[in-house]
């Protein structure tokens, strides 16, 4: 299950970041991310990779991509139900 790590509010401020992903290296503690580290996440495999973490053998790969640069264009917020 993921989790709000501690300090939480100082990263958001730092950063400016507007949400929270599961970091699939730690397990799925929640880091903040801005805009454009969200997209990155996405597109980049890591939103994948916690997918397995999550569902191990029974996770099923997507036959093709789920995602694409063009559905995050002009997109100010983006919620995804985990």
């Amino acid at each position: 299950m993921s989790q709000i790590p501690p300090g939480w509010e100082s990263a958001v401020n730092a950063k400016g970041c507007f949400g929270f992903v599961p970091d699939a290296a730690m397990g799925g503690v929640l880091r903040s991310v801005s805009n454009s580290e969200f997209q990155d996440y996405i597109l980049g495999g890591e939103y994948e990779q916690h997918q397995q973490n999550v569902y191990g053998d029974m996770y099923v790969p997507p036959e093709e991509s789920e995602w694409y640069e063009s559905d995050f264009k002009d997109i100010e917020e983006f919620l995804i139900d985990w």
